[in-house]
């Protein structure tokens, strides 16, 4: 689990993102991200209805908070990062969003290019 100063969990916080923040998408996840004021990076998960039942969508919201959790050393600091789930990530397996995510985190600029 993430610890607790590291998630976004205000929906006015969502919200900015989505309406202010930059968005890189790909096949099954889009991520949304902008600068904070804070020396941390905070993080936050939207998995829709549409993905899948309730144990469909927490496993899916399960394997990317792991695969951040795991990246978050060499994460930059100081921005807020939303990462949305498509219908496609119920059928992905933990490497496959693995491997999205960090391609989507190198693309924004938010993870040195030579760890993908």
């Amino acid at each position: 689990m993430l610890p607790r100063h590291l998630r976004l969990k205000n929906p006015r916080d969502f919200t900015r993102l989505r309406q202010q923040g930059q968005r890189w998408r790909g096949r099954r996840l889009a991520l949304n991200a902008m600068p904070n004021d804070l020396n941390h990076s905070r993080f936050g998960f939207v998995v829709s209805g549409r993905v899948g039942t309730a144990v469909v969508r927490n496993t899916v919201k399960r394997r990317l908070r792991s695969a951040i959790r795991q990246w978050l050393p060499e994460l930059a600091s100081g921005y807020d990062v939303v990462v949305v789930a498509y219908q496609q990530a119920a059928e992905a397996t933990y490497h496959e969003l693995e491997a999205e995510l960090v391609s989507l985190l190198v693309r924004a600029g938010l993870l040195p290019a030579n760890r993908e």
